[in-house]
């Protein structure tokens, strides 16, 4: 391969946040726009790549450039040409790894930065907020309090938790208590903190997150419950991690949203994860290994990973003989038997949206069990095991189509030819798209919603080859464009707002085919 014709490597990676708190303007959606309109320019003048969420009440983001040097000079620009923007506590590295942090820039208009369900309002964060402890301050408080108990909260996703997470001092264990809220998503903390506010209220809370921005909302929480000395890391297990290294309480990996995926917190390497069915030391964080149930990120062993078809978290480790999305495999009687144990869940006190997940699973073994008694579906026991995101057959898909994978997945090949002639196919921005022969409805939603789409950005799936395509559906497209990709920023600008899609176009799937999730639509 010519390896000078690949782009640089990104070098360095800023990590960022900032509540819009009084005494600054409170923002209307005109305001927002005309932020975001600000930082896609600057981002594309400096070549950045990322991920920005931007609500009226604040902004998160981590991006990525050539070198650090490339990113303070835009922090600087963004700083002096956003006043909304100052003082934001910039968090640089070095990209040590030898991927690329992110396929592209995406900004998102959202309603809140850090998802509660409106349950926390900007005004509760200066009101209710817990209190700021450096990392120094952080550090000797994890050795306990001498007067009363000390309780450390990781308020990240469990998944963050199980592959590394801080272990206080020996000598402070019988004093000092660590939980794990065991959350698939940030807004479940409210549930915790129903359950646990009366024991914590005389209690010493310490909470972290990965850069502090889940901890401000979190500590607002449960002040709001009447917990008293609630304190939370400042700058998060980034800033730790960057002043005490091997020499500090933070243990394992440090869960990054980004194509690293995870970065070893000290030069020890420690494995504090463990493989969720033989209990073995394991950290591997993968897109192809999460539950069958909720979706979450499960730690399954490579052994392991080959004699378990479908997987399941700790949360539903005990739905794991009677819940499986995949039924082809299953003959009649291996299905009664999952429906027992279905029925015997759902008569447990659980809430009512598991038990709704229960009646869902209920009801879809049984027309099963009804097709293969009319003939009308079949067994098939060599089926190939299935991705649950996708629901491709592993031959097709590796699971890298979870999360942040899904847009730059490095296992598949550069399309190589696609045309009786040899040829690429072509794709210009302007041109309409419709659902291709690989649409998966299951994934991408019922294609009699799609019915015309507009391609909005070309670009490379993995590698040099323009293989897949942005695109925003029906009236969500904006009229401002024409074939030229500069002069179609306004439609680039526009596609967070409009919720636009990144779709293969001829990308090489592991069976050697091109898959087309869209096609040009030449009847429009």
């Amino acid at each position: 391969m010519d390896n000078s014709k690949k782009v640089a490597k990104h070098q360095g990676i800023v990590l960022f946040y900032k509540y819009f708190l009084a005494p600054l303007p409170q923002l209307n959606a005109t305001d927002v726009e005309k932020t975001e309109s600000t930082l896609q320019q600057l981002c594309y003048e400096s070549s950045l790549k990322g991920r920005i969420l931007l609500a009226k009440e604040g902004i998160n983001g981590t991006l990525s450039g050539p070198d650090t040097g490339t990113l303070q000079a835009f922090c600087a620009r963004l700083e002096e040409a956003e006043p909304l923007l100052h003082d934001i506590d910039w968090k640089f590295s070095d990209n040590a790894s030898e991927k690329e942090p992110f396929p592209d820039l995406k900004i998102a208009i959202v309603r809140e930065i850090v998802s509660t369900g409106n349950t926390i309002t900007l005004d509760d964060i200066p009101q209710y907020g817990g209190n700021h402890l450096t990392p120094e301050e952080f550090h000797i408080a994890l050795k306990g309090d001498g007067e009363k108990q000390t309780v450390v909260i990781d308020v990240r996703n469990t998944f963050e938790y199980n592959i590394g997470h801080f272990v206080p001092p020996e000598a402070s264990f019988e004093e000092t208590l660590v939980l794990n809220p065991e959350m698939v998503t940030f807004a479940s903390f409210n549930g915790f903190c129903d359950k646990n506010a009366e024991y914590l209220k005389d209690k010493k809370v310490l909470m972290y997150c990965t850069g502090g921005i889940r901890c401000e909302k979190a500590s607002a929480m449960l002040t709001k419950r009447g917990v008293e000395d609630v304190n939370q890391l400042q700058g998060g297990i980034h800033r730790y991690v960057e002043q005490f290294g091997d020499h500090g309480y933070f243990q394992g990996k440090n869960f990054v949203f980004d194509q690293r995926v995870a970065l070893d917190a000290s030069d020890n390497k420690q494995i504090v994860g463990q493989c969720i069915y033989c209990k073995t030391k394991f950290d591997k964080i993968s897109g192809n290994r999460i539950c069958t149930v909720c979706r979450d990120l499960v730690l399954v062993c490579d052994e392991c990973q080959k004699t378990h078809r479908e997987y399941h978290c700790k949360l539903h480790l005990d739905w794991k003989d009677c819940y499986f999305t995949f039924l082809e495999v299953y003959a009649s009687d291996e299905l009664k038997k999952q429906l027992s144990g279905l029925k015997v869940l759902a008569e447990s006190d659980l809430s009512r949206n598991t038990k709704r997940t229960l009646r869902k699973q209920i009801s879809k073994l049984e027309q099963r069990m009804k097709d293969l008694e009319n003939g009308s579906a079949q067994i098939d026991r060599d089926a190939h095991r299935r991705c649950r995101t996708c629901r491709e057959p592993d031959l097709i898909c590796d699971g890298l189509c979870w999360g942040f994978w899904k847009a730059h997945s490095s296992t598949y090949a550069e399309i190589s030819g696609t045309k009786s002639d040899g040829s690429l196919p072509t794709i210009q921005i302007g041109q309409k798209v419709k659902p291709g022969p690989d649409w998966n409805p299951i994934r991408l939603g019922a294609p009699k919603r799609y019915k015309s789409g507009i391609v909005i950005q070309v670009k490379s799936w993995s590698g040099e080859a323009q293989n897949c395509v942005v695109v925003v559906w029906d009236d969500e497209a904006c009229s401002d464009r024409d074939d030229n990709e500069d002069s179609c920023r306004g439609v680039e600008i526009a596609r967070s707002r409009a919720n636009a899609q990144i779709y293969r176009f001829g990308v090489m799937a592991k069976d050697g085919k091109p898959k087309y999730d869209v096609v040009v639509d030449n009847g429009m």
